[in-house]
């Protein structure tokens, strides 16, 4: 551990010298070999994550970006509730998607790091939330299918309600598709989310603190939507208006019939 102090000293006195070299290909070379080596040692240095982005940013290479996305996969490995590796890791993806209308298998690989970071990381709320900034890149059967293999991981991790939050931000994903164009299959869909909906659900005997909100949220969602899914502007307005918790608790026990839906 003695080495390390030494080791971050010569890191940061080796990017330096590089940012403050001249433009030129040598510099970008130095200045990216420099960053790596000191943002392994201490990721939450923003210069050196800003200094990698002026980089990337001249000219768009795919190859780059991908080992950009392995060396923050290295970082996570040892530091997984490191903020500033996960917002590098969002813009890198965000840059990957301006130049590729498909990035489902970069967004399926994606989800696949979050779980089996959220496994050895417990209760990392940053994970998670990378997880819920991803489902808009989604395609409608990778919501679902997050939501089916999401299951299993509740059912094994009942305390940690980051998975729950997940799993609302996927279902309101679902809501949302269904309200973009009222056709057969819209309906369809509509069904598929109300059957969703009451798979998500738990018997009330025994239920843990942890599973109040989610739930209590998922009830306000569903009843709003029925009752103003012919109102898009009251729809928006109960969207963003069900986040409160106390609405959330009393339409939980209103006891709304959904058998109709």
């Amino acid at each position: 551990m003695e080495i390390l102090p030494k080791l971050y000293r010569a890191a940061r006195h080796a990017y330096s010298n590089s940012a403050a070299a001249k433009d030129g290909p040598l510099m970008e070379i130095d200045l990216m070999r420099h960053s790596k080596a000191l943002l392994i040692l201490c990721p939450d240095m923003l210069t050196a994550w800003n200094s990698r982005k002026m980089v990337l940013s001249v000219n768009y290479d795919f190859t780059k970006l991908k080992d950009e996305l392995q060396l923050c996969a290295l970082i996570l490995s040892c530091s997984p509730k490191n903020e500033s590796t996960w917002s590098h890791r969002r813009w890198v993806i965000k840059k990957v998607s301006e130049h590729n209308q498909d990035v489902s298998e970069l967004i399926e690989r994606e989800s696949v790091l979050v779980k089996e970071i959220a496994e050895k990381s417990k209760m990392n709320y940053r994970a998670w939330r990378h997880r819920c900034w991803l489902i808009p890149y989604m395609t409608r059967e990778q919501v679902l299918n997050e939501l089916k293999k999401s299951t299993r991981w509740n059912e094994l991790h009942v305390a940690d309600n980051c998975c729950f939050h997940y799993r609302r931000s996927l279902l309101l994903a679902l809501l949302d598709s269904c309200h973009v164009e009222d056709t057969e299959d819209s309906l369809d869909r509509k069904s598929e989310v109300h059957l969703l909906w009451k798979v998500c659900c738990i018997s009330l005997e025994s239920i843990p603190a942890s599973l109040w909100f989610p739930l209590c949220h998922l009830s306000l969602c569903f009843s709003l939507y029925i009752c103003y899914k012919g109102e898009t502007r009251l729809c928006i307005f109960f969207r963003e208006y069900a986040r409160s918790a106390r609405l959330c608790i009393l339409f939980y026990f209103t006891n709304i019939d959904f058998s109709g839906a």
